[in-house]
């Protein structure tokens, strides 16, 4: 059960700016990667060389919540990236073992964790609800063009963000 909105609840725009210091520690912390924040024109090539390399295999996953403020967090990243990630969690020596269920496991585990941090670190007496995360496969085309995203490399290789709140 969600509590109702206090004065001290973050707007969506303050939540938003705490992703960058999310995604670096979560990334460190829970995946032992390194990373940072970038702009479009640095993670537009980051995408180009994934597609070249990889080809358009990204997993997007979408994570719902309710509370104070109501939305959905968007996570969009390469699965070689979410196979790394997933792996380092997990403590896999083979990320190639890592695919199919178990890969968009980790991958919504990854932002089931950035969206539970992003929200407890913007109100931290407001109890929230995460959905479960749906998770699909698709070209990252389309969620980089959307309006409200932030990029991000994750050891080298682009991952796009979009957290879209509201208040109820």
């Amino acid at each position: 059960m969600s509590l109702p909105r206090s004065s001290n609840t973050p707007s969506p725009a303050t939540l938003v700016a705490l992703l960058p210091e999310v995604v670096s520690d979560v990334a460190e912390q829970m995946f032992f990667g390194w990373a940072e924040a970038c702009d479009a024109a640095q993670s537009e090539a980051l995408i180009r060389d994934s597609l070249a390399s990889a080809g358009p295999d990204w997993v997007h996953v979408e994570v719902a919540f309710r509370g104070a403020i109501d939305g959905v967090l968007h996570v969009a990243l390469p699965c070689d990236l979410a196979r790394d990630l997933g792996s380092a969690m997990l403590g896999m020596s083979d990320g190639a073992a890592l695919s199919g269920a178990l890969l968009d496991d980790a991958a919504g585990e990854l932002a089931n964790i950035i969206c539970g941090a992003v929200l407890t670190r913007g109100e931290q007496t407001t109890q929230f609800e995460l959905l479960p995360p749906l998770i699909s496969r698709r070209d990252p085309s389309a969620a980089a063009l959307t309006t409200g995203v932030s990029f991000f490399t994750i050891n080298d290789r682009p991952m796009i963000v979009r957290f879209a709140g509201r208040e109820p």
